[in-house]
């Protein structure tokens, strides 16, 4: 029998301190013997009767005892055998497992605590831990306990155990403390809430501070989301944190509690944290962590994530998987000097490489002298010497371009550091293009130009070795380079030292290619005589400084027109105007100006030909410059010499309020009202064109027209009537009637000469026969007419027709006047009259498709006028409608296919035919040309396409 210390009971077992012992027995071995003898305890430890046992626990699988030098694990089942036995370096007074037993936590006599992990054999000491304090673990919270101060204080402190961590197992202090009763004894912690008992045997219970704002009601609006995070996440209660900063829904908090999960080695939470945040670089990040088993690993790139590389380098030298992923950070890093050190023991086959792009770091940060030690470095670790094979050592890169970067690196720093000619050798040595330019570059920057020049020129640089050669005025080495030479800066330069040797024509050469206009006009006015290539190179170019140069020069030698005309190029207005005036080449200073000039300019040449009585060349400046009325009377004064510019100045002033005033002078000048002379109808006729008036124009026209068939003029008849009736297509105004049968007629007898060349004898036979029908409007030429007619008609077969002329003809009116050589034959036809004449060719209307004859151009059915081919002069097909390309006017596309192959003209507006440009117009595209071809496509030609298809439907 002796002293019980301390007694503890679990759902199997009971253990008992007493005396230094420890005895354990099994509950359920202890109710069988109920009843009948006492039995010895099942366990009593220690087994070897060995030191005093100083405290004692029991939990569910283990008893866990100390000793004062040593702390015991005993496992519970099978024979109760101890799993771990560790030494403290103090004497142990009290010892606190966890509910597992996996982690206890030692007391000495020295008042110090620390938590052994009986997994790895850690110890993380406690901070802050007072004396004469006892430990509660919470029952449900791992990694909490709450340390009960027994004295003076006698308050509860809350502690958090976390058993890894980026900074490995730590223990932390929370705040505040909570005071209790000195009377009350703590029994247990569950879920943040302590159960005791008081002096009085009364149970009691509490929320310990550290948990106050957990597990409250959610309609409770006193406790702040805030408050309660902050205590989450110092209990490290993930899932409560994540469903409060769901409820939060702040970015700040998701980053906080992303943080906290990395920092506690929860990847699967930090992903969904960062998905929630959006940002993809860490989701990727830590979806490939996701696959990380190596926990040294895992710690390492997280604590990257966290630009901890101290610690990640730490955490991957510590991995056993793979710890060359510390040398890798380093490198990424351009950590150079870590990541040789690195490389000693973690990978010496990667030293080379490393040296190298440390190199080439020193090299971009200007540190040649230590860049150069590394290249080498790298080059003495892959090979036996510079110019000896590589050896067996690894270098990362494929094939040789390690070396060959290295021995590239090693040329350029041996420049760099001022080894020249050792520098050179190297380069040379290389034949590698690309080096041999940098290398260049590094001489030019070093104003070594000689030797950049000749580097440059092995690669091809040919500019830039010829600005080298410029530097060092090498004049005959750049001369030979010349020819290659493109760069306008570099040809100018070459210029100008040309020109400063008296080499002028290789100077202007020089200037010409670099496109250096003004320096060529000078070299060529000053040094070469040659003014010709000067004056051509400033008309050519409008350059202003070479114009002036010219101008310059010009009047030098008395040559003021010229002077005159490069004075305008070069923007000298006043000055060019004062030489025109002082000299009288006004004239020249006009024709300068051309169409570009200003309003002031115009106006000032305007007056001062109005001042000199030249009223033409006044009223066309004034015009330039929108001053109509004034041009209007200036031009009135020359009479009809002027009729024409001044018809332009109405045309021109279109949106002028004084048009109407225009047009009414110029109608009462040429009527006569003014000077009592009525003008030439033609003009009459060009202002109503110019106006835009097309009735009157069209009227006008035919007048004219009639005019000049009275006098034989058929050619200008022709073409008045052509051209006002294609101003009118243009217009899309409406085709008067008379003014296209004025036009078909004279067309008719035009192309006789045409169609008798080309021996279509029948088509001229129906023209002339259409002509004789209004022979009155032929007076001048009745006689020759009609015979041409007899004859053509007698060719053609038609005996009758040529009988019926010939009659005409032999009318004693007309008999004198018939040429000699025709007579008899046209005697002979008259006494022999022919029984009947020869049937016409016949072919469809375009309207009714009713077969008429070729020559007849009005359908007898459906009485509509049908268009006329240009080149024949028959009624248009619809199975062969085309039109020239060029005026639109209707022909047979059969007629102009044959055209094209002879290469002729258009019958009517004698414009080329080119084959390509013919093409046969579709039924829909036909039935829009007639309607153009009547009435100009305006409201007009509506209204008669819709007669014409109700014409149709009828005759359908």
């Amino acid at each position: 029998l002796g002293t019980v210390n301390a007694i503890y009971i679990n759902h199997t077992h009971v253990a008992v301190l007493s005396q230094g012992k420890v005895f354990v027995d099994n509950l359920a071995a202890a109710v069988s013997s109920a009843g009948g003898d006492r039995k010895a305890p099942s366990k009593v430890l220690p087994e070897d009767n060995g030191a005093e046992v100083t405290s004692m626990r029991l939990t569910d699988n283990f008893v866990v005892y100390s000793t004062p030098n040593a702390v015991h694990h005993f496992y519970l089942e099978n024979e109760m055998s101890c799993v771990e036995t560790t030494h403290s370096d103090a004497r142990v007074s009290k010892v606190y497992p966890n509910p597992e037993g996996t982690r206890v936590l030692v007391v000495d006599v020295r008042g110090a605590a620390y938590i052994y992990n009986i997994v790895n054999d850690t110890r993380i000491p406690v901070p802050d831990f007072p004396k004469s304090a006892s430990v509660v673990w919470d029952l449900v919270d791992e990694g909490v306990f709450v340390v009960v101060e027994n004295k003076v204080r006698h308050c509860l402190t809350t502690y958090v155990y976390t058993h890894d961590s980026t900074s490995g197992p730590t223990v932390e202090k929370l705040e505040p403390s909570m005071k209790v009763s000195e009377s009350t004894t703590i029994t247990n912690i569950y879920n943040g809430n302590y159960w005791g008992q008081s002096a009085s045997g009364k149970i009691v219970s509490a929320v310990l501070g550290t948990h106050s704002n957990l597990n409250r009601n959610i309609y409770d609006m006193s406790i702040s989301d805030s408050m309660a995070l902050k205590q989450a996440l110092a209990l490290n209660r993930m899932t409560a944190v994540f469903e409060i900063a769901s409820r939060m829904n702040d970015s700040e908090v998701w980053a906080t509690l992303g943080k906290k999960a990395l920092e506690t080695l929860d990847v699967d939470l930090a992903l969904r944290v960062f998905t929630k945040l959006g940002n993809a670089a860490m989701v990727i990040s830590l979806k490939r962590l996701q696959k990380v088993e190596d926990l040294g690993l895992l710690k390492g790139h997280i604590c990257t994530l966290f630009k901890d590389f101290e610690a990640a380098q730490r955490h991957f030298t510590s991995s056993k998987s793979r710890p060359v992923t510390a040398l890798e950070m380093r490198r990424d890093l351009l950590q150079w000097d870590q990541a040789l050190k690195l490389a000693n023991h973690l990978a010496p086959d990667q030293i080379p490489s490393i040296c190298r792009e440390y190199a080439q770091q020193l090299e971009f940060k200007g540190e040649y002298q230590m860049a150069l030690q590394m290249y080498q470095q790298a080059v003495s670790q892959t090979m036996g010497g510079f110019d000896d094979q590589p050896s067996t050592s690894h270098v990362t890169d494929s094939g040789g371009s390690h070396l060959r970067v290295c021995k590239a690196g090693i040329a350029r720093m041996t420049l760099r550091t001022g080894h020249m000619q050792r520098g050179l050798a190297l380069v040379r040595q290389s034949r590698d293009k690309e080096l041999i330019k940098s290398c260049g570059a590094i001489l030019e920057a070093m104003r070594q130009y000689s030797e950049a020049a000749e580097l440059y020129k092995m690669a091809n640089q040919i500019e830039k070795a010829a600005y080298m050669y410029l530097k060092t005025k090498a004049m005959d080495k750049l001369e030979a380079l010349m020819d290659q030479i493109t760069a306008p800066k570099l040809l100018a330069q070459f210029a100008k030292a040309m020109e400063s040797q008296r080499r002028y024509k290789e100077a202007a050469a020089a200037y010409e290619r670099a496109n250096d206009v003004d320096n060529v006009i000078r070299v060529c006015l000053k040094h070469l005589d040659q003014p010709q290539k000067a004056f051509e190179l400033a008309r050519k170019t409008n350059s202003s400084n070479g114009a002036s140069m010219v101008a310059t020069y010009c009047m030098s030698n008395g040559d003021f027109e010229l002077a005159i005309e490069f004075l305008l190029v070069a923007n000298l207005d006043q000055k060019a105007f004062e030489r025109a005036h002082v000299h009288n080449k006004m004239d020249i200073y006009a024709a300068a100006l051309g169409e570009k000039g200003s309003e002031e300019q115009y106006l000032k040449v305007a007056n001062y030909y109005e001042e000199n009585k030249k009223f033409a060349l006044a009223g066309h400046n004034y015009a330039r410059c929108q001053r109509h009325v004034k041009a209007m009377r200036l031009f009135l004064r020359c009479g009809e010499d002027e009729i024409e510019s001044a018809i332009a100045v109405v045309k021109a002033a279109k949106d002028s309020p004084d048009r109407n005033m225009l047009i009414r002078t110029l109608h009462d000048y040429l009527l006569g009202e003014s000077d009592g002379k009525q003008k030439d109808p033609k003009y009459i006729y060009m202002l109503y064109m110019a106006i835009g008036d097309h009735k009157k124009a069209s009227k006008t026209a035919v007048i004219i027209a009639a005019q000049e068939q009275q006098i034989g003029g058929y050619s200008t008849a022709h073409s008045l009537l052509f051209d006002t009736m294609r101003e009118l297509m243009n217009h899309k105004a409406k085709i008067p009637n008379e003014l296209r049968r004025n036009l078909i007629l004279i067309h008719s007898y035009v192309i006789v000469r045409k169609l008798v060349k080309r021996q279509k004898h029948k088509d001229a036979a129906r023209m002339l026969i259409r002509v004789c029908k209004n022979i009155s409007r032929f007076p001048a030429h009745i006689v020759p007419i009609l015979t041409s007619c007899v004859i053509e008609c007698a060719r053609a077969g038609l005996k009758k027709s040529a009988y019926d002329h010939a009659i005409k003809l032999m009318q004693p009116e007309h008999r004198p006047k018939i040429v000699t050589k025709v007579r008899k034959t046209i005697e002979k036809l008259v006494r022999r009259p022919p029984s009947k004449e020869e049937e016409d060719e016949v072919s469809p209307c375009c309207f009714c498709f009713f077969k008429l004859s070729n020559a007849q151009l009005n359908c007898p059915q459906c009485k509509n006028d049908l268009p006329f081919c240009t080149i024949t002069g028959r009624h248009m097909v619809a199975s062969d409608y085309s039109n020239c390309p060029e005026c639109k006017m209707p022909a047979l596309y059969s007629e102009l296919m044959e055209l094209t192959k002879e290469n002729c003209t258009c019958y009517i507006c004698k414009a080329p035919i080119i084959k390509e440009k013919v093409r046969k117009l579709e039924r829909a595209e036909v039935k829009v040309a007639i309607t153009n071809f009547y009435a100009g496509g305006g409201a007009e030609a509506e209204k008669n396409k819709k007669m014409k298809e109700e014409i149709k439907k009828s005759n359908d």
